[in-house]
C-alpha cells in the first residue's frame, strides 16, 4: 500500500481504484474524522493523480459544486457497503441502490475501442463530463466485490486509521495500511507502552 499526495489531497493506494476513492476520507466509527476532499476540484486533482480522465478540464459552476454532494455520498455508500462485507454485517439496501444508480449510469456509456494494434479497449463514450470521472472508480469496486478479492479487504488496524486495504501477503497477516504511516507509529506506541509497564 502507498501513500503519496497531490497537492493538500492524500493519495492512499488500497489496491483498488474503489478503495483509494474511499481512502479520501479517514473514518472511525462510521463517522468521518480527515477529511481530503472539500470540493469538485480537490476531487478533480485526485482523478487527475491517478490518471482518469487523463488532461480533464472544466470549467466549475454552482451545479458542478452541488454534483459534489453526489461524489461524497457514493464514497460513504461504498464505504458502508465494503465495511459491512468484511465485518459479516447485513449491508444497507439504501447504500446498494445509490451505487447500483452509479453503476447503471457508468454501464451506459461503457463502449468498447479497437486501437491500431487490434488490441480491445474498455472506455466511456462520455468522457469529458465530470461524472464520467466516477465510471472507471465504480466499474473498480463492482469487479472488487464479485472477486475473491474481497475476502482479503481490511482495515487498518491503527487507533488512528481505518483506511481499507488489499491484504496479499501470504499469511494474511498485514495489519496496517502502510508500514511507513501506520506500522512505524503503532510499533513505537507498543514498544513506550512495553517500556512503561517494565518501570
Amino acid at each position: 500500500m502507498a501513500v503519496s499526495n497531490a497537492g493538500n489531497i492524500r493519495i492512499v493506494s488500497g489496491g483498488n481504484l474503489g478503495l483509494d476513492f474511499i481512502n479520501t476520507a479517514n473514518y472511525k466509527n462510521g463517522e468521518i474524522v480527515e477529511e481530503w476532499l472539500f470540493n469538485v476540484s480537490d476531487f478533480i486533482d485526485w482523478a487527475s493523480h491517478l490518471n482518469i480522465g487523463n488532461n480533464f478540464s472544466a470549467d466549475l459552476n454552482n451545479s458542478d459544486e452541488s454534483f459534489f454532494e453526489d461524489i461524497i455520498q457514493l464514497r460513504f455508500s461504498m464505504y458502508n457497503i465494503v465495511t459491512a462485507l468484511i465485518n459479516a454485517r447485513e449491508v444497507n439496501e439504501q447504500d446498494v441502490t445509490i451505487f447500483n444508480n452509479w453503476l447503471k449510469r457508468a454501464n451506459s456509456s461503457l463502449e468498447i475501442r479497437i486501437d491500431k494494434s487490434g488490441d480491445i479497449v474498455e472506455g466511456y463514450s462520455t468522457n469529458r463530463d465530470l461524472e464520467s470521472l466516477l465510471y472507471p472508480v465504480v466499474h473498480s469496486f463492482k469487479n472488487l466485490l464479485e472477486s475473491n478479492h474481497i475476502k482479503k479487504v481490511k482495515q487498518c488496524s491503527s487507533d488512528a486509521c481505518n483506511w481499507l486495504f488489499i491484504d496479499n501477503t501470504k499469511n494474511k497477516s498485514k495489519q496496517w495500511c502502510t508500514m511507513d504511516v501506520c506500522g512505524n507509529r503503532e510499533k513505537a506506541k507498543r514498544h513506550y507502552r512495553a517500556k512503561k509497564n517494565k518501570n
